[in-house]
This record gives C-alpha cells, sequence and structure tokens, in this order.
C-alpha cells in the first residue's frame, strides 16, 4: 500500500479491474429475419411524408399571415381615414370583416390540419402493412 493512490484506498483489488460491458444477448442482424435494407427505405419514406406535412403547414402559415397582414392594412387604413376626417368610422363594417377574417384563418389551419392528418394516418397504415411484411 505505500504506492496506493487516493482512489485504491478500501477498494478490493477485484474491483479496481475497468468495468466490462455485458454481451449484447440479441442475435446478429443477419439472423433476425428483419430486412434492414427495406427498413431504411420505410424510414426514408416516413421522412419523406414528414418533409410533405411540414410543407403543408408551411404554406397554411404563409397564407394565414397573408391574410392576416391584409386585415391589419385595411385596419389602419381605415383607422388613418377615420382619424383625418375623410371616413366616419363604422364599427359594424370592421366587425364583419374581421369575422370573416377570422373564418378564413379557422378554414385555412382546419384545411391544413386535415392534410396533415390524413398523411400521418396513410403512414401510420402504411408502415403497420410494411412492418408486418418485415416480420414474416
Amino acid at each position: 500500500m505505500a504506492n496506493a493512490t487516493v482512489g485504491d484506498v478500501g477498494i478490493p483489488e477485484s474491483t479496481r479491474r475497468a468495468p466490462t460491458w455485458p454481451r449484447d444477448s440479441r442475435p446478429a442482424s443477419g439472423t433476425t429475419g428483419i430486412d434492414l435494407d427495406s427498413l431504411f427505405i420505410l424510414h426514408k419514406g416516413n421522412l419523406a411524408v414528414i418533409h410533405e406535412a411540414q410543407a403543408v403547414i408551411a404554406d397554411a402559415v404563409q397564407e394565414i399571415v397573408r391574410v392576416q397582414c391584409s386585415y391589419v392594412e385595411r385596419f389602419l387604413a381605415d383607422a388613418k381615414a377615420a382619424l383625418l376626417g375623410r371616413e366616419t368610422v363604422r364599427p359594424g363594417a370592421t366587425l364583419v370583416r374581421s369575422a370573416s377574417t377570422a373564418k378564413e384563418v379557422v378554414e385555412l389551419a382546419v384545411a391544413a390540419q386535415t392534410r396533415v392528418g390524413d398523411l400521418l394516418t396513410r403512414l401510420a397504415r402504411a408502415n403497420l402493412d410494411e412492418v408486418r411484411l418485415l416480420t414474416r
């Protein structure tokens, strides 16, 4: 113990070895019965569908922002005209315009959600069918 380091004090000799990890008890990939090439092709297809879903959502967000910006621009133009005395304030018209804008935004959002939901539903069904085929 004359040459012992701080970490060695009180540690039995049998536990000073480097830890060993238990061996993987799974069979090698060639013997599992799953075709890895098909699995990777399936994964690439999944990524393509997710990319398409992201594009649908991005397009919907762009369209919603365009509709809302148009509404805000019209609202500001009406407010400026009212402040300068060129036009009288018409709260009813503003309310109708805001309701129609809200309706359009909701329709755009629901359409995008429906499209993405359909994509993901088809993806899930295709994945289940493919996994069934891969495990046979």
